[in-house]
C-alpha cells in the first residue's frame, strides 16, 4: 500500500543569503567592538598623558619649595661647568626619574636620551620619532612672560620663573605637550598647520591628543587645549593673555 503523504523533508542549515546576511551581522558588531576598543584606548592614553605632564609641575613645585620659591629656570649654569636646560637639570628631574647615575654620559644640549618612557608622552613613545625618548620631544616649557635676564655672574640662572612674578597661577600653563623644549606663542599653530611628531627647534605646541594639546598649570591642574580654544585665547590678549603669563 502506497503512502499518501510523502515523508517529510527537514531542512539542515542555513540558506546563502542567510549566511551572508550572518556574516554580514557579525562583521559589523566586530567592527563596532574594534572602534570602541580603540577609542577606549585612546581615551586612557590621554588619561596616561594629563598624569604625566602633571607630574612635570608636581616636579616644579617641588623645586621651587626647595630654592626659595623659583622654579626651575629655563637654562641653569652649573658653576661655570655650562649651560643645563630644564629638561636636563638633576634637581628638576630627580623627583621625576630618582637617581641615575646611567643619565651620565648621554646628557647633552638637547637634553637627556633614553630616561623612563614612563615620564615621556605615550603618543610620542609610539611614534618614534626623531629624539622620541627624550623629554624635549614630549614636552615644552612655557617661556613667555620670564623676568629679565639675571646676570650669569649674579645668580648663575637666567629666565627663571618665581611664586611672586606668576600673577595667575590658575590661569598660566607650566608645560605644555610640545616638539620643543620650549613652547612659544609663534609655535601654536604649527602642529595645526602640518602634523610633524619627534624633536622639533621651533616651539611647537603638539595638539597629539584628538586634536588638543594638554597643559598642567602652575597651580597643578590639567586641561585639554585645541587650536579652537587657542583662537579663543588669541581673542583675548594673544600673549598677553594668563594663559602665557601675561596681566590679562
Amino acid at each position: 500500500m502506497k503512502n499518501k503523504h510523502p515523508p517529510l523533508r527537514i531542512q539542515n542549515g542555513f540558506t546563502l543569503v542567510e549566511l551572508l546576511v550572518t556574516i554580514t551581522i557579525i562583521v559589523a558588531l566586530a567592527s563596532l567592538g574594534l572602534v570602541g576598543l580603540k577609542s577606549a584606548r585612546i581615551s586612557a592614553s590621554m588619561i596616561v598623558a594629563a598624569n604625566r605632564i602633571k607630574s612635570l609641575g608636581l616636579a616644579n613645585a617641588s623645586y621651587a619649595a626647595d630654592n626659595n620659591g623659583r622654579y626651575v629656570p629655563v637654562i641653569t649654569d652649573e658653576n661655570g661647568g655650562g649651560a643645563v636646560q630644564w629638561h636636563f637639570n638633576a634637581e628638576f628631574l630627580r623627583p621625576l626619574i630618582g637617581e641615575l647615575p646611567a643619565l651620565e654620559g648621554v646628557i647633552g644640549w638637547e637634553g637627556v636620551d633614553g630616561i623612563p618612557e614612563s615620564v615621556l608622552d605615550p603618543v610620542t613613545v609610539k611614534a618614534k620619532k626623531l629624539y622620541w625618548n627624550r623629554l624635549s620631544a614630549s614636552y615644552g616649557y612655557n617661556q613667555e612672560w620670564l623676568p629679565a635676564k639675571v646676570p650669569w655672574g649674579e645668580t648663575g640662572t637666567a629666565d627663571q620663573q618665581t611664586t611672586m612674578s606668576i600673577q595667575n597661577p590658575s590661569r598660566t600653563f607650566n608645560f605644555i605637550t610640545a616638539t620643543d623644549w620650549l613652547a612659544r606663542f609663534d609655535g601654536r599653530y604649527f602642529w595645526a598647520k602640518k602634523p610633524i611628531e619627534g624633536k622639533t627647534g621651533n616651539g611647537q605646541i603638539a595638539y597629539r591628543h584628538k586634536g588638543k594639546a594638554i597643559a598642567v598649570f602652575y597651580d597643578g591642574h590639567t586641561e585639554f587645549i585645541s587650536p579652537s580654544d587657542m583662537r579663543k585665547i588669541d581673542a583675548r590678549g594673544g600673549i598677553n593673555n594668563a594663559f602665557w603669563g601675561g596681566p590679562r
